[in-house]
């Protein structure tokens, strides 16, 4: 039997989720974690998808996206393929870093949004890295609070809170 199929129109809300291979890290030092950023805003910027909040773990990422006209699909495609490379390159080894494909799931209500972000801003106070989600320096959290940001898009983020 086959995969199935990815959902997709533009305008839809997907929680993206990346995990290492056996759940090995995917991110080892703070250089890893900008070049995965690096090569995030030049995908985005080629496959026109909108980033409303991600957090970097040491052996997964999740992201919310908001896909424009392209399917995410491409854009994911071509960011882990590149960090893959880049990753082996540097590591000196080969073969798939992931574990699989990345999962996409569509966001269909606002209250899985609100719950998404809660879950996805307190990842490293569960794993213990940090006690606050503002702390965390590889997290959307610091980003939303100072309303500065070359990764996210904080008015998009936000917008989903006007009506409620």
């Amino acid at each position: 039997m086959g995969r199935k199929l990815r959902v997709f129109y533009s305008g839809a809300l997907y929680h993206v989720i990346q995990r290492g291979n056996n759940k090995n890290f995917i991110y080892k030092d703070d250089a890893d974690k900008e070049m995965f950023f690096n090569l995030l805003l030049s995908t985005k910027k080629k496959y026109d998808f909108k980033i409303l909040y991600y957090v970097l773990m040491d052996n997964h990422y999740h992201m919310i996206l908001e896909s424009g006209d392209i399917p995410i699909s491409k854009g994911l495609q071509l960011l882990n393929a590149s960090y893959s490379k880049y990753y082996n390159k540097k590591y000196n080894r080969s073969g798939g870093i992931y574990e699989g494909r990345y999962a996409s799931l569509l966001i269909t209500s606002p209250r899985y949004y609100y719950q998404l972000l809660r879950y996805i801003a307190w990842n490293p106070v569960k794993s213990g890295i940090v006690e606050n989600a503002k702390d965390y320096k590889w997290g959307a959290h610091q980003s939303i609070r100072s309303g500065e940001s070359d990764i996210i898009n904080i008015d998009r983020t936000l917008s989903y809170f006007s009506d409620h």
